[in-house]
């Protein structure tokens, strides 16, 4: 997994440029600013567009970590594949791993709606701690079980997490 830790909102920066409008609603164009800290930002998140590897973004409440997930898939490898984006913290907990995972028999969830594309996990720092080793499983093996299901599916979804807590700091 690689991470990326964002500039804070309202740090210092040069003036902001007009975003590009070939790719100001989806990507890398709708990020504004100059500072050296979010063009080397930029940099990095466009080197991990070109693969597909697991990221998890860092940074408070406010400095475009959405932004960042969108750029990363839309200028990447799963451009043409869908972009899924879930806000782990508005979902009750109860709710949220039907909607991740699905339910056998009833319907897909958020992680199959994906497909091959990108799974933005949105505040994955409020993500039950019931529900980590199966997110885990995921991550570490591309493979999870629908509620009610007695088979494991198999994925090929790209996940993009973003936190406001650094999650290293939160388990020490």
């Amino acid at each position: 997994m690689q991470g990326l830790l964002l500039p804070q909102p309202g740090a210092p920066a040069a003036p902001a440029h007009p975003p590009d409008p070939e790719t100001s609603a989806f990507g890398f164009g709708a990020i504004v600013g100059r500072s050296r800290v979010l063009r080397d930002a930029v940099k990095l998140a466009k080197r991990m567009a070109a693969s597909r590897t697991t990221v998890l973004l860092v940074g408070a409440t406010g400095s475009g970590k959405e932004l960042f997930a969108r750029g990363i898939h839309y200028e990447g490898v799963t451009a043409r594949e869908p972009f899924v984006a879930v806000n782990c913290a508005a979902i009750p907990e109860m709710l949220l791993e039907s909607e991740l995972f699905g339910e056998e028999g009833r319907r897909a969830g958020l992680v199959e709606l994906a497909g091959r594309g990108t799974l933005f996990l949105d505040e994955v720092s409020a993500t039950p701690l019931t529900l980590q080793p199966k997110l885990l499983r995921l991550l570490e093996g591309g493979r999870f079980r629908r509620l009610g299901g007695s088979e494991e599916v198999e994925v090929a979804c790209r996940i993009v997490a973003a936190s406001n807590v650094s999650l290293e700091e939160a388990v020490a």
